[in-house]
Formats: structure tokens, C-alpha cells, sequence
């Protein structure tokens, strides 16, 4: 895996509000929601936690890699 770009990393820890984690379904639908549990676990590995997100959940078993946005106290927005 990756590890997280120093600025996304840095940035992180300066988040305000909910995050928003993005898939999309094997037809290329795609499935947008907001997450308020979500940490940094280390420097490769950002955890959301799963409350019932049935679509995101079977899109990522499904093979497709999730998008995450999220957005700083400053109004500064950041995606990985």
C-alpha cells in the first residue's frame, strides 16, 4: 500500500465534519456517503467504520477501490 502523501497526512489531523467515502459498483454506478467515524490508523491504512453501508461495503468486496474526501477547518479540501 501507498503511504499517505505528507500534506494529505498533515492535513488529516486538521478535519472538520464528516468525510465523504466514494465507490463505484461493477455496472459504474456510483455510491457516495458520508462518514462521521473515520481515523487515521497509520500512515497507509485510513479506517471508516462500516454502519450498515451495504453498498459501499459490497463495491470494495467487489474489487473497486473507494475515493475519500475530506475537508479542513480552513475550507481546504483533500481527496485520496
Amino acid at each position: 500500500m501507498a503511504a499517505l502523501p505528507a500534506l494529505v497526512s498533515k492535513e488529516w489531523e486538521n478535519r472538520e465534519g464528516p468525510v465523504v467515502l466514494s465507490t463505484v459498483d461493477g455496472e459504474g454506478n456510483p455510491n457516495a456517503i458520508y462518514a462521521t467515524c473515520a481515523s487515521k490508523f497509520s500512515e497507509e491504512i485510513l479506517v471508516v467504520a462500516n454502519n450498515y453501508f451495504s453498498k459501499t461495503l459490497a463495491n470494495i468486496l467487489n474489487g473497486c477501490k473507494g475515493s475519500l474526501l475530506f475537508i479542513t477547518k480552513e475550507g481546504k479540501s483533500y481527496q485520496v
